[in-house]
């Protein structure tokens, strides 16, 4: 009977059997492809906000790369901290769970490459907005230092129409405002907030303060109208404005003004039809 009951007493007294760490890798494996999920989807939402949010937002480009950050910590860095306190378990005792290592492995496959992708494209693009930042305003862009632009535009604009044969003092646009140089925000070379001026006269939407058309229907010019594109090419020189023939115009009747601070899109033609866009000034 002792010999039974010696034999039996190994069995009796031996510990059940227990993996470390079974419970927690378990728990880990669920929630790690959950976090690549929501770090995906804060990332996605990070560059629509900002794609919708229109431009000239203050530091856009390292706002987007925080997002960016804080979703690569989600959906990377937590099955990356998953993976070390793993190897560091299974160093420790060799019976520790492996389920966590497994699926951390799994998730980083997926993680990290997407994430090297979204950071490796703007981290550049982040660095080149805070150094744009840092440069100061360009001499085009601070042609009007004094904050003339819109007065100095308007005075070009309405000399230009008098020389066409227009009165832009009695002018009015169908919605009954005077025409004159009308601002709009813009974004800077160095990415700061400006403005933009336009000045737009176009003979054939005029009316007069009764709302009657100053131009007869069927024609495009007014009454008044003459044809002296040499007189406003005579007056921009004078303002060290330049011009040229616009190739695109097949009357070959109108001339494209040229300056630093001058937009592309500014000319003269008999009408008179001038519009003068400066490019975006400092405020």
């Amino acid at each position: 009977m002792s010999d039974v009951r010696q034999q039996s007493d190994p069995g009796l007294d031996a510990a059940p059997s227990f993996t470390p760490g079974r419970a927690g890798g378990v728990i880990a494996a669920i929630f790690m492809p959950v976090g690549l999920l929501i770090g995906w989807i804060i990332q996605f939402s990070a560059l629509l906000a900002r794609d919708f949010s229109g431009a000239g937002g203050d530091s856009d480009d390292v706002v987007l790369l925080v997002w960016f950050l804080v979703g690569a910590a989600v959906g990377a860095g937590i099955p990356l901290a998953v993976l070390i306190v793993t190897v560091r378990g299974v160093r420790r005792n060799p019976r520790f769970s492996r389920i966590a290592l497994v699926a951390s492995i799994i998730v980083l496959v997926f993680a990290v490459p997407s994430n090297l992708i979204l950071l490796g494209f703007q981290i550049p693009q982040a660095i080149d907005e805070v150094v744009s930042k840092a440069q100061p305003p360009t001499a085009a862009e601070t042609h009007f230092s004094n904050g003339s632009a819109a007065a100095e535009l308007r005075e070009l604009g309405d000399r230009t129409v008098e020389i066409l044969g227009g009165d832009p003092s009695n002018s009015f646009s169908p919605n009954g405002l005077p025409v004159r140089a009308l601002a709009e925000e813009c974004t800077l070379e160095n990415s700061k907030p400006g403005t933009s001026w336009r000045y737009s006269f176009a003979a054939e939407l005029l009316v007069d303060a009764d709302g009657a058309p100053l131009v007869a229907e069927g024609d495009d010019r007014l009454p008044t109208a003459t044809d002296d594109l040499d007189g406003v090419r005579a007056y921009w020189e004078s303002k060290g404005i330049a011009s040229e023939a616009d190739s695109a115009s097949a009357a070959g009747n109108q001339f494209v003004a040229q300056a630093d601070w001058l937009d592309t899109y500014s000319y003269a033609r008999p009408g008179p039809d001038v519009i003068l866009t400066t490019i975006c000034l400092a405020d």
